[in-house]
């Protein structure tokens, strides 16, 4: 009786390890796999932010031309070199 009683133990020890074996290799399988995801993630973040500080700099630099008073009058001017010359 003590020799099937032992013989079970270590029938079941041994699936016990095997189970925690496969739930280990799932669980670094996946732990590896978002790392990576992970580092992409982060690699695309900081082509992004670069994009942005990119069109912030082109943005400022335009903004400091004086585009929008420029454009308005421009309008202005084809505005007035339409009229009629007497509602000048």
């Amino acid at each position: 009786m003590a020799t099937t009683l032992e013989s079970h133990i270590t029938d079941f020890i041994g699936e016990s390890e095997s189970r925690q074996l496969e739930i280990q290799q799932v669980f670094d399988a996946t732990v590896s796999e978002l790392s990576e995801r992970l580092a992409a993630l982060e690699s695309e973040l900081e082509e992004k932010e670069a994009s942005l500080q990119e069109i912030a700099a082109d943005r400022s630099s335009l903004a400091g031309l004086g585009l929008p008073t420029k454009l308005k009058n421009c309008k202005t001017e084809l505005r007035t070199r339409a009229e009629p010359r007497g509602k000048r």
